[in-house]
């Protein structure tokens, strides 16, 4: 994005937030609007076809239904027939999906004989008006810039509405712990909205590029102005104390907050206040950007806390939410009237046969058009009925066991693949010696339910010091582009990454893997 297309997005947002803020939401307008348009769930998606795919010839997926012979009379008339969710079975079934290393623009899309090359940009939505752009989590492909509108913004307000409804936290103080990146500042705009302003924001880390540092301030500076909040306090990881000592000082006095955060910053905030004897008791934790993983949930809710999974991405928004009563640790409510997943089939090495989540979403204003699209994560769908809000207004369909098959996402980051590579097989050996073969990088989830990494470094390479290799490492891993110091930093602060001298683990077919994510479920 130039400077100039930037400055005018900043102007725009300025401008925009008195209108934004002015036309605020309650929470019951937003339960309303959420029924309303589950009602009109089929009649939605074929408006957002017509709108977003058809009206564009050089869209990515109206090639591939060209390809599967499909026209827009064609897919109206299934929608009615089958029914939204068996239409999208159906169309997947004949090649209408997009895979994550298609969606990337890393592969091709191979249907029969004919060949698609895509690049990210091809999925933007063409009707948004950025404000600002954020990052998207990314995969160990490569991550992409995401356009963010007001609009969608107030889109997604009223879903963050609706469960903020169904949990009861109308009244319930709002805290966060994050770090200080740009694409925070979409979920203090959604709160704005239906007038929940957070009472302190605990900054986890800030951004070490001064670019991007200026660029996430700026919009962060204009949107405090704007909603009358408080600015950013840094809190590092090791002054995790500080936030459990505020959420304990608010539970003393009878408020029971609700605390956006990572799981890993849930875990974190629960050991430390159960080592200072402190008890959380009506602590809600709002998670997403990693797996809330049973081992997880056991230790939160040992502090007296309750954790709420979140399951979203950059590209789309909120996507699924948890109720009080969840089946499972991380199971968790589609959000029906914009969303639609479907299971597709395949084998992916270290993780075996897995159903690969196709995400279609149907926001009007979406920063990118998603049908049938991979976003890299995997898991079970399951239709189960659910006496809560969310299955009174008709969610039935519930996903669990969410993980990634594609991302290193510890802290609710990610590290591009390619990377990784440089550094494990170029820039280590040539500073500590041996090959690509004597490295390997491990995540894996630890028993206290934090991520945790493991590089090892194999016995060949003889006498190492693992504190110099470690600091090398993230040295190389910051230096490397910008956005990962808000990670190293993290990192740098906690013991959740350790050089082990061992040799790299074989992937189950005998492989060796630069970088491996081990299964946690």
């Amino acid at each position: 994005m130039s400077l100039a297309s930037r400055l005018a997005g900043f102007y725009r947002l300025y401008r925009g937030m008195e209108r934004f803020l002015e036309e605020k939401l309650t929470l019951e307008q937003c339960v309303s609007l959420v029924r309303a348009n589950t009602a009109r769930r089929e009649e939605n998606f074929l408006d957002f076809v017509r709108a977003s795919v058809f009206s564009y010839p050089d869209s990515p997926y109206l090639a591939l239904l060209a390809h599967a012979g499909i026209e827009a009379g064609d897919l109206e008339r299934l929608v009615r027939q089958e029914g939204l969710d068996s239409a999208l079975g159906t169309l997947r079934n004949e090649g209408v999906y997009v895979a994550a290393e298609e969606f990337k623009g890393f592969k091709p899309a191979i249907r029969g004989s004919a060949a698609f090359y895509f690049k990210p940009e091809d999925f933007d939505n063409r009707l948004v008006r950025a404000v600002y752009t954020s990052q998207s989590g990314g995969s160990l492909w490569r991550p992409t810039r995401v356009h963010v509108d007001l609009e969608h913004i107030a889109q997604t307000a009223v879903h963050y509405g609706f469960w903020f409804a169904a949990n009861g936290w109308a009244d319930n103080p709002l805290v966060y712990w994050t770090p200080a990146h740009v694409g925070i500042a979409n979920s203090h705009l959604r709160c704005a909205k239906f007038g929940k302003n957070y009472t302190r924001w605990f900054a986890m880390a800030a951004d070490a590029d001064f670019r991007e540092r200026l660029i996430a301030g700026t919009v962060h500076r204009i949107v405090s102005r704007r909603a009358g909040l408080s600015g950013p306090e840094p809190t590092p990881v090791p002054e995790v104390s500080r936030v459990s000592n505020y959420l304990a000082e608010l539970v003393g006095n009878g408020m029971y907050p609700c605390v956006r955060t990572t799981p890993s910053g849930a875990v974190r905030i629960a050991l430390d206040a159960q080592k200072h004897g402190q008890r959380l008791e009506g602590v809600s934790f709002l998670l997403g950007g990693e797996a809330l993983t049973a081992g997880r949930r056991e230790t939160i809710e040992a502090s007296g806390a309750r954790p709420f999974q979140t399951y979203g991405c950059s590209e789309a928004g909120p996507i699924a939410c948890q109720c009080r009563k969840p089946e499972q640790a991380d199971s968790v409510h589609l959000l029906q009237d914009a969303f639609a997943v479907v299971p597709r089939s395949r084998f992916i090495e270290d993780f075996g046969e897995i159903d690969a989540l196709l995400v279609t979403g149907m926001r009007p204003a979406a920063p990118k058009i998603l049908i049938n699209t991979e976003l890299g994560d995997y898991g079970k769908i399951e239709q189960r009925a659910c006496d809560c809000l969310f299955g009174r207004s008709g969610f039935a369909t519930q996903l669990s066991s969410v993980r990634s098959f594609q991302k290193l996402t510890g802290e609710g980051m990610t590290v591009v693949g390619d990377d990784l590579l440089k550094i494990l097989e170029h820039t280590l050996p040539a500073r500590f010696g041996g090959s690509m073969t004597d490295y390997q990088l491990q995540e894996y989830s630890g028993p206290d339910g934090l991520t945790r990494y493991t590089l090892f470094a194999s016995p060949e390479l003889g006498r190492l010091d693992n504190d110099a290799v470690r600091a090398f490492f993230l040295e190389e891993l910051e230096r490397m582009k910008s956005h990962y110091a808000l990670m190293v930093e993290i990192w740098r602060g906690s013991d959740n990454f350790e050089v082990r001298r061992d040799y790299p683990r074989l992937t189950s077919r005998g492989k060796l893997k630069p970088y491996r994510v081990v299964r946690d479920d």
